[in-house]
C-alpha cells in the first residue's frame, strides 16, 4: 500500500526518488501547493 504522498507523486509522474523530500518538510509545502489543483 502506498502513502498519500507516494500516490500523489505517481499521479504527477514524479520520480519515486523524489519522495525523500517529504521527510524533510519540502513535500508538505508541495502538497499544500498541489491540493487546490486537485480540487481537494
Amino acid at each position: 500500500m502506498t502513502t498519500f504522498p507516494e500516490w500523489l507523486d505517481v499521479q504527477n509522474g514524479a520520480d519515486v526518488r523524489g519522495l525523500e523530500t517529504y521527510t524533510n518538510g519540502t513535500g508538505a509545502m508541495r502538497l499544500i501547493v498541489l491540493l487546490p489543483r486537485l480540487g481537494i
